[in-house]
């Protein structure tokens, strides 16, 4: 039989162009939320009337865990958002074992990592981003 944790705490890592090298952001996941952070940064993911709300740092711009990215200047598909939702209600609903979660936060990370190494670097890109 498996069993379910109520809690999953765990670590990514995720490539910053801003940086050059991989960023950490630790996850806790509850029955009742999601928690990312990076720095004194945090994006909170909880689930409110049937729907994911998002709080946290920069939530009055844009999505909080969208800005976090964009401050490491890691380019992240919106779609991110979409999955860690999914993966929240799986964890909230105990469809998703721990091990489970690790195997996709980590293909997760590797995407995210891969999109963000591979950004277009032609000058209108560059201009765009502020890098040049």
């Amino acid at each position: 039989m498996t069993t379910f944790p109520d809690a999953y705490t765990g670590t990514i890592e995720i490539y910053s162009n801003h940086q050059k090298y991989n960023e950490t952001f630790n996850i806790q996941i509850t029955l009742s939320k999601l928690t990312i952070s990076c720095f004194k940064d945090t994006a909170i993911c909880s689930e409110l009337n049937g729907e994911m709300k998002w709080s946290g740092t920069g939530c009055e711009i844009s999505n909080p865990l969208i800005h976090i990215f964009a401050k490491q200047a890691i380019f992240a598909p919106f779609v991110v958002i979409e999955l860690l939702e999914y993966a929240l209600r799986k964890w909230m609903n105990n469809e998703i074992t721990e091990s489970e979660m690790t195997n996709f936060l980590r293909e997760l990370a590797n995407w995210i990592s891969t999109t963000t190494k591979n950004i277009p670097s032609n000058t209108v890109c560059k201009e765009s981003l502020g890098w040049v």
